[in-house]
């Protein structure tokens, strides 16, 4: 797992020194630093004292101000890896953008030459095997000699090159990767997640402590109410790349006996950026910030289509699972005509996702929501529906009173003794 360090300085420059010796020690009290991580502010003042190996004297360099630094491990693993930072004390596994707990170690290269990395790759490896990279890891470091087995088990093609090291042939760009080179792809993308995971838990955390404040209900213990909130955040975090600000409404996050609430409010990017103030506190050189600024917005409009293809085919796998879970559940109370139209378009979501266009799943979704919705008004008009008795994700059909009538719809007259 690889993780960050102490960020030191040194204060009271060459104070304390009790040495007679002649001698300079082999070392320096100028104020150092030795940066790992990110800052995040917190500072501690203690003594440092040195022994010299050779005199056997104690220098004392204190006081020194020890500032802590946010610690990220990374497990770069053959199938999956995995991202954990420490909140609270405790390693907390760091989400990836797909909202995973782990991203498969996988790497793939599209025909038309778009890199894919993580589940998105791993989906289309069916249809796309000589062009995905899967664990490569046990390539790393061995020569073609020492891996005839291996490379028989993966589909995509392992070569030799000119000294006998291993070489991963993607024939859709026409080039040979070292297998170091594909997982450094896969480690990009954690190192990526984690770092929009510090940011985005930063906003969950101040919507939630608004909530709580005003509410006095913590979401964060509401699994469900956790998500939405992480999902919403990351939205805002996105928006305000290009926005000054970002409206966040959350209808229905969660219900008192007083009756359902919302939350409603405005993040500005002022907020945003004082929330995060100390994770942006970049000890980089200016020339590597600046590289990495240019990057960052070079592959802003590939990124962002990226995402929203991945967001968009989440959501029609979601309303399928819904819509197929309210049909079974409704069974029979669904006329017939109604059920063909819903299980028509149902149809029509599958094949736009199996085809990958982010467009047309997002039309096949507004036209399946379309028939749903008809779906609940048929059910409602049926003879007999109570009010509310149309579908809803993942419900059932609305309460009915046949309990108090016969199988005519008549009343029945019955006598009853009231026993105590």
């Amino acid at each position: 797992m690889a993780s960050s360090a102490a960020q030191i300085h040194g204060l009271g420059v060459g104070s304390g020194i009790s040495s007679t010796s002649s001698r300079k020690p082999s070392f320096s009290f100028a104020p150092r630093s030795v940066f790992f991580g990110q800052n995040l502010g917190k500072t501690t003042a203690t003594f440092l004292k040195h022994t010299n190996n050779t005199s056997r004297r104690r220098y004392s360099t204190g006081p020194v101000r020890i500032v802590n630094e946010k610690v990220v491990g990374i497990d770069l693993g053959t199938t999956n890896s995995a991202v954990a930072a420490m909140e609270g004390g405790k390693p907390t596994i760091v989400t990836n953008a797909e909202g995973q707990r782990t991203t498969p170690s996988v790497v793939a290269y599209t025909k038309n030459g778009d890199r894919l990395v993580g589940q998105i790759a791993k989906r289309q490896a069916v249809v796309n095997p000589e062009n995905t990279f899967f664990s490569v890891k046990r390539f790393i470091g061995r020569k073609m000699s020492e891996v005839d087995e291996e490379s028989k088990q993966v589909s995509y093609k392992v070569v030799r090159d000119e000294n006998g090291n291993v070489k991963l042939e993607c024939p859709a760009i026409g080039k040979q990767f070292a297998a170091e080179e594909i997982s450094a792809q896969v480690l990009r993308k954690l190192v990526d997640d984690a770092s929009k995971f510090l940011n985005d838990k930063r906003v969950v955390d101040w919507l939630a402590g608004n909530f709580k404040r005003d509410e006095g209900i913590d979401l964060l213990k509401d699994k469900q109410a956790l998500q939405r909130l992480t999902e919403t955040a990351e939205k805002a975090k996105m928006e305000l790349s290009s926005l000054t600000q970002t409206n966040i409404s959350l209808p229905f996050i969660t219900a008192t006996a007083d009756g359902p609430k919302h939350i409603e409010t405005t993040l500005t990017r002022a907020k945003f950026e004082e929330l995060c103030s100390d994770l942006l506190d970049s000890t980089l050189p200016s020339d590597e910030v600046e590289r990495m600024v240019s990057e960052a917005e070079k592959f802003s409009k590939e990124d962002k289509e990226k995402r929203d293809a991945i967001d968009t085919k989440n959501q029609a796998d979601s309303v399928i699972y819904q819509t197929e879970k309210q049909l079974k559940e409704l069974g029979e109370k669904v006329p017939a005509p109604v059920k063909e139209k819903v299980e028509a378009k149902l149809q029509e979501l599958k094949d736009a996702v199996a085809g990958g266009s982010t467009q047309v799943m997002k039309d096949a979704m507004a036209a399946l929501n379309q028939e749903v919705m008809q779906l609940g008004q048929s059910l409602y008009n049926q003879p007999g529906a109570a009010p509310g008795a149309g579908p809803a994700p993942g419900g059932e059909a609305g309460p009915s009173d046949s309990s108090s009538k016969g199988p005519d719809g008549d009343v029945i007259d019955a006598d009853f003794t009231d026993s105590k």
